[in-house]
């Protein structure tokens, strides 16, 4: 049975040669998954290495190659692309890291088991340290996400593909937290098809493991840059449309119609779910994606204030805790122009004509070097440290 496809990115010749080997070593049937990787254009090394492994393997392994670009906030766009590519046979699809090894031997026979576990096909399994979190509120879908689930190939497909962010996880973690903010066909709150599952483990699920500092420093602050963009009410209403999507799907299977069709009113902000069998519109199950402007004010103000937060922790505590932060951001791109400023005033008086700027933003840093070297004459950091730093 074709069951699963893995979708990854690597930079690391020595990780990605040890997935495929895990993933070699456990599985009982080859051909009951395929593995599709992402190789930066620049990387010849991970690429030789993905090339030699797709030769020794039993199952397939399809490699992209294409440019770096933005890297990780533009590798989603890799991933759908990916995932376009997959076989569409392939029950399950499963966004993996490099660093993931499989402890279960024969994992695709129990994985298995969990075809159709809803005939809806709704659901993804949770494997993850985080697989019995609740998520009481919209804040903690992104530091906290479910990282490695595997999903249906039909969630993915009724929501569009990967998504739009840069983290695929966080992505359909809050189109899940949104679908269990809807009621069921019967009237009852929640549809909750995220499942936790305990006879499938793995290794090596701690993202970012060895990143020096500055790296987890330009992490934390892309997610706080991202979830901005989340918290805007055209995004949240996006997020509910989606997780509609996938109600209509859930209600249509509760309610055995066997023939039916999913339209949307973009004008109302609503999905239809039309009974065909019927053909009585005022059988039509309509499922609002809208957002009123208080609403969202409401639920920005108490996600601010704490006050979704489970048992009691004063919002100026949060305040206080966070506001460094977000001073920082605030601040850093001044600093910026402040070295930049500084870096041209060092190459004047080292001489404009031998000495040139270049920037490491990565690192924070402005460089002042001669036009023929790498190595810099003057390094100007603009890096601020104030508080403690995000620890998602």
């Amino acid at each position: 049975m074709k069951l699963i496809s893995f979708v990854l990115a690597s930079n690391r010749p020595a990780n990605v040669q040890g997935l495929i080997e895990n993933l070699d070593d456990t599985v009982q049937d080859p051909g009951s998954l395929e593995v599709l990787i992402k190789v930066d254009e620049e990387d010849k090394e991970t690429q030789a290495v993905v090339r030699r492994m797709a030769e020794k393997v039993p199952f397939p392994v399809k490699i992209e190659i294409s440019p770096k670009g933005r890297g990780v906030l533009a590798l989603y766009r890799a991933y759908q692309r990916l995932y376009d590519e997959s076989d569409p046979e392939y029950y399950f699809i499963m966004f993996i890291s490099d660093e993931v090894r499989f402890r279960t031997r024969h994992w695709d026979s129990i994985l298995a088991r969990y075809v159709d576990l809803y005939p809806d096909k709704v659901f993804r399994l949770r494997l993850s340290e985080n697989k019995y979190r609740q998520y009481r509120y919209f804040d903690d879908c992104l530091p906290y996400p479910e990282n490695f689930p595997i999903a249906t190939r039909f969630w993915h497909e009724t929501v569009g593909g990967v998504g739009d962010f840069w983290g695929v996880d966080n992505w359909h973690q809050v189109i899940e937290f949104e679908l269990s903010k809807l009621p069921n066909a019967d009237g009852t709150p929640g549809i909750y098809r995220s499942i936790p599952i305990e006879d499938i483990e793995l290794d090596g699920i701690h993202a970012g493991v060895g990143h020096s500092v500055p790296q987890r420093y330009e992490r934390n602050r892309l997610i706080t840059l991202k979830w901005r963009d989340l918290n805007r009410r055209l995004s949240q209403e996006n997020i509910r449309r989606l997780a509609c999507r996938l109600a209509a799907h859930v209600y249509a299977g509760a309610r055995q119609i066997s023939s039916f069709e999913i339209t949307e009113d973009a004008s109302q902000k609503v999905i239809i779910l039309h009974d065909l069998e019927t053909g009585n519109p005022k059988l039509d199950e309509k499922l609002s994606y809208a957002i009123s402007a208080k609403e969202y004010v409401v639920s920005s103000c108490s996600r601010w204030f704490g006050l979704q937060k489970p048992g009691f922790r004063p919002w100026l505590l949060d305040l206080l805790i966070e506001m460094p932060n977000f001073v920082r951001v605030a601040l850093e791109p001044f600093a910026r122009l402040a070295a930049f400023g500084i870096a041209r005033r060092w190459c004047r008086q080292l001489g404009q004509e031998n000495h040139c700027l270049s920037e490491d933003r990565e690192l924070r840093q402005v460089h002042v070097r001669q036009k023929n070297d790498e190595e810099p004459v003057k390094v100007i950091s603009y890096r601020l440290v104030l508080g403690a730093e995000y620890s998602f």
